[in-house]
C-alpha cells in the first residue's frame, strides 16, 4: 500500500528543522517513516547544514533527548497495564505513531495538543493509520489550562487513569510562571 500523498505537506523551515534534527529516531517504525515521506523537509535540511556548522552535535542532542523519552515510555509501560498520553506542544512530531506501534494494547488514548498543524496532522494520520479513535488531536493553546482540561475531559481523558504528560517541545515557549501554574493544575 502506497501511503504517499499526491503532494507533500509544506511546513515552516523551523518546524522542518526540528524534524530533520531527529530524523534518525523516526526510522524506528514504518508508520513514522511514511509520515515523514509526506512532509516537505528540504528547507529544514538546508537549515540543518548551517546549524551543524555552528554546533556539530545538534543532531545527537535531539536524538538523545528523543531516545530518553522513549526509554521513559518503556519504563512506564512496565509500570502500568493501561495509560493515557497527553502531548502538549505536539507540533509535527510523529511520536503518537511510534507509541501506537509499540504500546497499542496499553494505551487508552493519546491527546496531542498544539495551536497549529492539528488539521494537517489529522489528515496525514488518517491517510496512514485510518480513523484511529485512540488519537485525539486538539487545536488549543496549552497555556490556557482550564479550558484545555475541560476539553481533555470532554474527549475522554480520565483523571483516575495514569497519564503521561509530555512537554518536550513546549516548555521553551512559555514563561516560568506559566510553566509552574501548568504543573500545579496537571498534578
Amino acid at each position: 500500500m502506497d501511503n504517499t500523498l499526491k503532494s507533500k505537506f509544506k511546513i515552516s523551515p523551523t518546524a522542518s528543522l526540528v524534524l530533520c534534527l531527529a530524523s534518525e529516531i523516526y526510522q524506528d517504525g514504518k508508520t513514522c517513516q511514511a509520515y515523514l515521506e509526506n512532509i516537505e523537509t528540504s528547507e529544514g535540511e538546508l537549515l540543518l547544514k548551517s546549524f551543524k556548522q555552528i554546533f556539530e552535535h545538534s543532531e545527537s542532542i535531539a536524538v538523545l533527548r528523543k531516545r530518553y523519552i522513549r526509554n521513559l515510555f518503556d519504563y512506564y509501560a512496565n509500570q502500568f497495564t493501561q495509560f493515557q498520553v497527553c502531548i502538549l506542544g505536539a507540533g509535527l512530531d510523529p511520536i503518537s505513531l511510534y507509541l501506537l506501534e509499540q504500546y497499542d494494547h496499553q494505551i487508552e488514548t493519546i491527546f496531542e495538543v498544539d495551536i497549529e498543524f492539528m488539521d494537517e496532522k489529522r489528515a496525514l494520520y488518517t491517510e496512514l493509520i485510518g480513523d484511529q479513535n485512540k488519537v485525539k488531536l486538539i487545536t488549543h493553546d496549552a497555556t490556557d489550562i482550564d479550558p484545555l482540561l475541560d476539553e481533555l475531559k470532554r474527549l475522554g481523558h480520565h483523571s483516575s487513569s495514569p497519564t503521561i504528560f509530555l512537554l518536550e517541545g513546549f516548555v521553551y515557549y512559555i514563561s516560568r510562571d506559566k510553566f509552574s501554574t501548568l504543573l500545579e493544575k496537571l498534578a
